[in-house]
């Protein structure tokens, strides 16, 4: 009998342990078979960081898009924050090996723009706008046209761009507009500062180019920038399209 129950006892031990080892074998298979943490959960976990912003901010971005666009209800999606892409300012330093140098950024000069996309496309293109604001005074620092995600190409967005053409008078009353409005407390002092030429391409003007740069200006003499000076630049085609626009003149206030 008790030959009998010891025998039990082991058998019920061994499945036991078979059991036990089954459990740990199955949450193994499980967890391999989990998305690993890899570079790419990191990254979307950085930018679901980045795209926290307050409703403050929001409004007020959202804001000053709508004028510069002359359409108070012109819809856009807030993207995330990062650095600038027209503007870079810092220390040059000599790289450790192999010679050439590098761009270091004291930290009293970096700077963060909100960055928002158009929810419509631009003139009947596979394309949209992309905003940059710089949420120390919510001004727009730049726009440029952008694929959506998830597209890379674009058969025709380039020729609905750049056609049907309009006089120079209207282009250029057009991007009067555009610069009052982005520029509404700085634009009738420097004005008559701004150069506007015709941009010529395959023999043929698409574009026109107004440019401001403040000469005046002076970096302390250790940092380096690009712009070199507080600039506004922007392109509009010779359909009345407007193509890029950026502004560096709040960006190097460091204040």
């Amino acid at each position: 009998m008790n030959k009998r129950m010891t025998k039990n006892t082991k058998v019920i031990a061994v499945i036991a342990v078979l059991a036990a080892i089954g459990a740990i074998i199955g949450v193994y298979n499980l967890e391999t078979k989990k998305t690993p943490l890899s570079g790419n959960s990191g990254a979307q976990k950085q930018e679901q960081k980045e795209t926290i912003i307050s409703p403050e901010d929001l409004k007020q971005d959202e804001t000053v898009i709508a004028n510069f666009m002359d359409d108070e209800n012109y819809p856009v999606t807030f993207i995330s924050s990062q650095a600038p892409s027209n503007f870079t300012i810092g220390k040059s330093e000599p790289l450790p090996k192999g010679g050439g140098s590098h761009i270091t950024t004291p930290e009293e000069w970096q700077r963060t723009v909100n960055i928002y996309e158009s929810k419509e496309f631009v003139a009947d293109t596979c394309e949209i706008y992309r905003f940059e604001v710089y949420p120390k005074t919510h001004e727009v620092v730049n726009i440029g046209l952008v694929y959506p995600k998830g597209r890379s190409t674009c058969d025709d967005s380039k020729s609905a761009l750049f056609s049907p053409l309009i006089s120079n008078e209207q282009i250029k009353t057009i991007g009067e507009k555009y610069l009052e409005r982005s520029m509404p407390e700085t634009y009738s002092s420097v004005k008559d500062k701004f150069t506007l030429q015709p941009i010529s391409k395959e023999d043929k003007n698409d574009r026109w180019e107004w440019l401001y740069e403040d000469r005046d200006y002076k970096l302390p003499v250790e940092l380096e920038a690009e712009p070199k000076y507080p600039t506004v630049r922007m392109f509009i085609s010779n359909s009345g399209n407007l193509l890029q626009y950026e502004n560096t003149l709040s960006l190097l206030k460091n204040n």
